[in-house]
């Protein structure tokens, strides 16, 4: 599998490499904890008071999370320990797939979270013709759309996918395979620049709104669960962005 400049991009001392294995480790194993938590807790317990489309999407956050944290910072830690790809073509591929999958889904169900959660409150009357059923299709949409632009790359040029010593997992150029034109080049990028930007731009629209409808109703609504959306928003923006940048760049 092909590599970017290591001298340029690779991390030389070892400590540097064992510090940043210590961090994603804390991060990997605090996300499994809070994702199982969400999933046993809303599945067997019930315990997630919210609205049900609401429950719908967090539960497939912590499902992406975990596809996240098993293609992506996972393999990033075994790279970081060998100071380099040694799980071969295939997985690589894969984990270009995979996580860049992952991570724009997650940006989209983010969103999708924060909008419904604002919708609902500002249209609690039609609340209730929001169903599970519509929720668990959109989320499948979601998922199906979050797999074309890593799908379409590696058809259009699998010479295109290579090991980034700057992230330390997979990920993907079009300059490489000198298969792409410089318009299509330039249109991949717009379109998945653009993609990530609209979600990320209606998560933190919606965000704001909540909080001023926080301030605004200073303790008379249901405060507890806008914290919770708003919460796990920003934690789901601070898990997955620097993922998203990986997959921008």
């Amino acid at each position: 599998m092909r590599s970017d400049n290591y001298t340029l991009y690779g991390i030389h001392e070892a400590s540097d490499r064992y510090l940043l294995m210590g961090y994603f480790s804390l991060i990997s194993l605090s996300s499994l904890i809070e994702d199982s938590l969400i999933l046993v807790g809303s599945l067997h317990y019930n315990a997630i008071k919210q609205n049900k489309v609401l429950v719908v999407f967090i539960q497939y956050l912590a499902v992406a999370n975990f596809v996240m944290n098993f293609t992506s910072i996972m393999p990033g830690l075994a790279s970081l320990a060998a100071d380099g790809w040694f799980f071969g073509d295939i997985f690589c591929y894969f984990n270009y797939i995979a996580y860049t999958t992952g991570s724009q889904a997650i940006n989209i169900l983010t969103a999708s979270l924060a909008l419904t959660k604002l919708l609902t409150v500002q249209y609690p009357l039609r609340a209730p013709s929001f169903t599970k059923r519509s929720a668990h299709w959109a989320t499948l949409g979601i998922w199906l759309y979050s797999s074309i632009f890593p799908l379409a790359a590696f058809l259009k040029d699998k010479q295109g996918v290579y090991f980034s010593y700057l992230y330390y997992i997979c990920s993907y150029s079009c300059t490489l395979g000198n298969v792409w034109t410089p318009l299509g080049h330039a249109t991949y990028s717009i379109a998945v620049g653009l993609s990530i930007f609209i979600g990320t731009s209606v998560t933190i629209v919606s965000s704001i709104l909540l909080l001023i409808i926080v301030k605004r109703e200073n303790g008379r609504f249901k405060l507890q669960g806008l914290s919770m959306v708003l919460a796990t928003v920003a934690f789901h923006i601070l898990f997955s962005a620097p993922i998203g940048l990986a997959f921008v760049v």
